[in-house]
Parts: structure tokens; sequence; C-alpha cells
């Protein structure tokens, strides 16, 4: 199973968890920021910095075999900076 990146604005949480819904529909792994930066911040039980979760984010993406742009990308300097690491490291969108 391919994994895939969501990507948007991190305010929409609904947003990314419909998108994750309907990419198990197609059998596709996706890879939720939302999710994946609660069990971060639970496993280690502590805050952590918005670098170090945007870090791990990062790191995510690169093993990624695809990205998924929720609407209003676009307008998100995340979903912007993870885009173009998506581009220039040859992940399709």
């Amino acid at each position: 199973m391919d994994a895939v990146y969501i990507s948007g604005p991190r305010e929409n949480v609904e947003d990314f968890a419909k998108r994750e819904l309907s990419l198990k529909q197609f059998d596709y792994n996706p890879i939720n920021p939302i999710v994946f930066n609660e069990h971060m911040i639970k496993s280690k039980r502590m805050n952590l910095s918005t670098e170090t979760l945007m870090k791990a984010d990062l790191i995510a993406l690169l093993e990624c075999k695809g990205i998924s742009f929720l609407e209003g990308s676009e307008n998100s300097d995340i979903s912007n900076l993870e885009r173009k690491i998506a581009e220039v490291c040859g992940i399709p969108t």
C-alpha cells in the first residue's frame, strides 16, 4: 500500500480526516500530519516545538509515494513549502 501525505491548512482538521478516509477507500496509506503530530506529542509525553513537529512532518513526506492537497492549500505557507519539497524531490502531486 503506497503512502500518501495529506497537505492543507492545519486549521481544517475535519478536512484532513475526510481525505484520510477517502484515500483509505482507494487502498492508500494516508499520512495525516494532524494525527501524526498528536501521536508524537502523546508518545513523548511532552510538548514538542513547532519546529520539531514540522521536521517530523517533512521526514514523513519524504517517505511517501505521493502528496494530496486539500482545498485552500495554496493559501497555506506550510502547504506551499510541502508542495515545493514534493516537486524538488519528485513526489507526485
